[in-house]
């Protein structure tokens, strides 16, 4: 099997424990503040990661350091506004909206690199932005909440941190940027608990079992995962497999939560993914 390959396999995987975790860390968020959570989990999965890797860890040069930090910075912020929305909005719906980082990923490449988007490109960012309109008030304009405001910024930071990772992951090594994005992540959460909510929490199993799956699940093996395979793709290839990830969560919802999109809902859902697929598709 070629690395491509792997890559893409790879990457499904990750899309499927994203996306199932969805409505796991929605349930979290009744007994625990977001960035409480965040940090946490990201405290926990640096010390895990470090554990595991120490013995390749050795002098870490400033150009990597830097490196580190400017993408796990991203990822700090995507994680922040995604937790902090998913506290106001349902699963499916923070999902989906995610998911609309992978419409960003060309877009800010274009920026990037200074090429002019193809014609399918442009077509997939309206179709998508249709499908967002759909899927966020779908039930009127006093149905957009807060959430689905915060979820939005989040997907922007996203797509920022899967281009640093296309970019850094070629450059320099991938297990030592993948520690810098955790740790990044864990202390800019921890900072950001006095500052922007009334910190909460509740010991119960459901916290214990929540924070130990997002830990070393979504955490520690899926960002090993994005920075070891991301770097034998693009950023824009990797982004149209990430459509599943919203998909993984509304099915994970559906199965145990009962949530539903609607009909208009589902019509965004659905213009969502075209969206992000017409995006993808070459031109003949």
């Amino acid at each position: 099997m070629k690395q491509s390959q792997k890559a893409d396999l790879a990457i499904l995987g990750l899309s499927f424990i994203w996306g199932a975790t969805f409505s796991i860390v929605k349930n979290a968020l009744n007994d625990i503040s977001p960035f409480v959570f965040n940090s946490i989990r990201f405290i926990i999965a640096s010390v895990l990661f470090w554990t595991l890797f120490r013995k390749k860890f050795g002098k870490f040069e400033n150009r990597v350091v830097k490196a580190g930090l400017i993408t796990g910075l991203f990822m700090a912020i995507g994680y922040g506004f995604q937790t902090a929305g998913l506290y106001y909005t349902t699963a499916s719906k923070s999902a989906f909206i995610t998911g609309f980082c992978v419409i960003l990923v060309p877009l800010f490449t274009v920026i990037i690199e200074k090429i002019i988007p193809k014609i399918n490109v442009i077509l997939g960012v309206f179709v998508a932005l249709g499908g967002l309109w759909f899927l966020t008030i779908s039930e009127g304009l006093n149905k957009v909440n807060f959430g689905d405001i915060l979820t939005s910024f989040c997907a922007v930071a996203f797509a920022l941190h899967l281009i640093c990772i296309e970019i850094f992951t070629k450059k320099y090594d991938y297990i030592i940027l993948s520690f810098f994005q955790l740790i990044t992540t864990g202390i800019f959460s921890f900072i950001s608990i006095p500052i922007f909510e009334s910190p909460r929490l509740v010991i119960t199993m459901n916290i214990f079992w929540s924070i130990i799956v997002t830990s070393v699940l979504c955490s520690t093996l899926a960002i090993y995962i994005l920075n070891r395979y991301q770097r034998y793709t693009t950023a824009i290839h990797a982004s149209i497999i990430f459509t599943m990830e919203p998909v993984f969560a509304y099915l994970t919802a559906y199965l145990f939560y009962g949530e539903k999109l609607g009909i208009s809902g589902s019509i965004g859902a659905g213009l969502i993914l075209a969206g992000m697929i017409l995006s993808e598709i070459k031109r003949k």
